[in-house]
Parts: C-alpha cells; sequence; structure tokens
C-alpha cells in the first residue's frame, strides 16, 4: 500500500516542493518517518511525510538519504510495519 520514490528534486515551485509518499493514505497512518544523512546523523523525524529537503533550514546538498517508515494499516489493529529506503537528494 505504499510507494516511495528513490529520487527527489526540491524545487521552488509548488510542483515537487515535498519529498512524495503514495499510498491509500485513508488506509495507511505513519507512525515515525526519519531520514538520515551518510553519516547516520538524523536530520529529519516527523509524523507526516512532507519533507522538504532541508536540514535546521538549510538546503541539502545533492546526495543520497536513507530513510526508515513505521506505519499501520487500517486492517493491522495494532501491529506496525517497518520499510526503510533511500533517496537521492538532486539540486
Amino acid at each position: 500500500p505504499l510507494f516511495l520514490p528513490n529520487s527527489f528534486t526540491p524545487t521552488l515551485d509548488k510542483n515537487n516542493t515535498f519529498f512524495p509518499i503514495y499510498s491509500d493514505s485513508d488506509k495507511v497512518t505513519i507512525e515515525l518517518f526519519e531520514i538520515y544523512n551518510r553519516w547516520g546523523e538524523r536530520i529529519y523525524s516527523s509524523t507526516s511525510i512532507p519533507w522538504d529537503g532541508k536540514y535546521q533550514n538549510n538546503l541539502l546538498p545533492t546526495g543520497v538519504y536513507v530513510w526508515q517508515l513505521v506505519y499501520k494499516t487500517k486492517y493491522s489493529g495494532d501491529t506496525t510495519y517497518k520499510k526503510s529506503g533511500y533517496i537521492h537528494l538532486i539540486r
């Protein structure tokens, strides 16, 4: 029920401002979404997905970042699922 792309090109216009998540949104609840840089430093943590490619309000450079996602589905009860992957941030 979830798809997160592996590349992201944040722009200043409204077309690609935030890292997207594609899901059956009425069936998925995000419990935790985190992004890490290549040194393992957590640079983003939220219960939603709208990451804008920044850390402490500064634009991050082009590079590969790792994400981890914890979520529940409408049908999973108290069971949580974990998913991870990477993002190529391109400026």
